[in-house]
């Protein structure tokens, strides 16, 4: 059985009835779980060690190189996730999104294994990330692609320096027409909570990227993975993803009614995926 169930449909021309965020419990683990977590870590951590060696190995033959090397650490990941713990990825697709533009996918924020799924879905645009500054240093197979792969690393009690930081990415992005990818919420959400999203990023990441397709996405389940901070991870969770049909910025009358209507959009979406989980419980 595939690993990943793909879905494409044009988005409903209704708008669903609003309906209350369903709060999960934390997930139940057993011996089982225990068990499975203790073959998942050391091939997890293994992956990093090995992507450390390769993307040193790969610096004299560009960037090309240095982006097969995250393919190969991202989609290692996503499969021992899918072949060691039973996770179960569903992706729905709305809408096409166009070849040859800039990207900005925008999503709720969950666990760090959002990363991976969120690279390995849209690898052909080579995604950039927005990250804390803390994550260049010290971590391998991390550290070293956050500072050296044209990431942005953004210091969360200098806005200045984020700013600037997220402007540099818009640029690249619009000169390179790859994608960046941006968690407004600005950290990850217990128990996948959404937040407010916080509007300053967002904007400069726009403003410097005018052309670009904003793709929202929704990200339900990925917490549970490390409810416990992954030790121990509770297998078979079941992970849906949501790629929202894309949109331009001159689609809206400003900045901030494309902000909260994202917002909207991401909320609405996790209800709707949250009563289908519940009802057929």
């Amino acid at each position: 059985m595939s690993e990943e169930t793909v879905t494409v449909r044009t988005p409903d021309t209704e708008t669903p009835e609003k309906k209350a965020l369903l709060e999960y419990e934390a997930p139940k683990v057993g011996l089982r779980d225990w068990l499975l977590t203790i073959l998942f870590l050391p091939l997890f951590w293994s992956y990093f060690l090995i992507a450390e060696v390769l993307q040193r190995i790969a610096i004299p033959f560009g960037m090309r190189a240095h982006d097969w090397v995250q393919d190969f650490l991202n989609f290692s990941i996503r499969a021992t996730l899918s072949r060691v713990l039973g996770m179960k990825l569903s992706v729905e697709r709305f809408g096409e999104i166009p070849a040859g533009v800039p990207l900005i996918i925008l999503s709720n924020h969950q666990a760090i294994f959002d990363v991976t799924l969120l690279h390995t879905l849209f690898s052909k645009w080579k995604p950039r990330f927005i990250a804390k500054k803390e994550l260049g240093r010290g971590i391998p197979g991390v550290s070293f692609n956050m500072r050296r792969g044209g990431h942005a690393l953004i210091d969360r009690t200098n806005p200045q320096q984020a700013l600037n930081e997220i402007q540099r990415l818009g640029f690249d992005v619009a000169d390179r027409r790859c994608a960046a990818v941006i968690f407004p919420e600005g950290t990850r959400a217990k128990r996948g909570k959404l937040k407010p999203f916080r509007h300053a990023g967002i904007s400069m990441l726009l403003q410097t990227c005018p052309h670009a397709y904003i793709v929202p996405v929704t990200i339900d389940g990925t917490w549970k993975l490390s409810a416990f901070r992954c030790f121990p991870m509770p297998s078979n969770v079941d992970v849906n993803i949501v790629i929202g049909a894309p949109v331009r910025v001159s689609d809206f009358e400003s900045l901030r009614d494309l902000t909260r209507e994202l917002h909207a959009v991401i909320a609405s979406t996790l209800d709707r995926l949250r009563s289908r989980d519940s009802s057929s419980a």
